[in-house]
């Protein structure tokens, strides 16, 4: 399922696309300090997930910090705050990582967003993969 599209500007910083990304989800906060002083990347309030924004070859990172920001953010707010990553692919020559990531995501119930940032054209693992273009269709043959 197409999540968003995402303006397309020259964008090599992760901390740019988590920017973008929190902007075109809307009902988002970014940056967001939890009580020891990690921070989750975007805190999506509507569907109460918080997100770790990565690139794909650092996705076990974000798998990682995603369920750590979801469990510490649920006990403070005492709602049930999801985990969630979003990864950020560059080239598909990397697509095992986002390939792994789907796998791992899916057996743990992590929503995960993948970003193609050449594009700029995002897909969720919500639902069924339904993909439009000749890079998505490539990295979403495998799951």
């Amino acid at each position: 399922m197409i999540f968003f599209l995402l303006t397309l500007i020259i964008i090599e910083n992760e901390n740019q696309w988590s920017d973008k990304i929190a902007e075109q989800m809307g009902n988002c906060e970014r940056e967001v300090r939890m009580v020891d002083g990690t921070r989750a990347d975007i805190i999506d309030y509507k569907n109460l997930v918080t997100y770790e924004v990565d690139w794909d070859k650092k996705f076990y990172e974000g798998v990682g910090q995603s369920l750590y920001y979801s469990m510490e953010y649920s006990s403070l707010r005492k709602e049930n705050f999801k985990p969630g990553v979003i990864l950020l692919v560059r080239d598909p020559s990397e697509l095992k990582y986002a390939f792994r990531a789907s796998k791992l995501c899916m057996r743990l119930k992590i929503k995960l967003i993948l970003v193609d940032t050449v594009s700029g054209i995002a897909y969720s693992n919500k639902g069924r993969w339904r993909v439009k273009n000749e890079f998505a269709r490539r990295l979403f043959r495998i799951v």
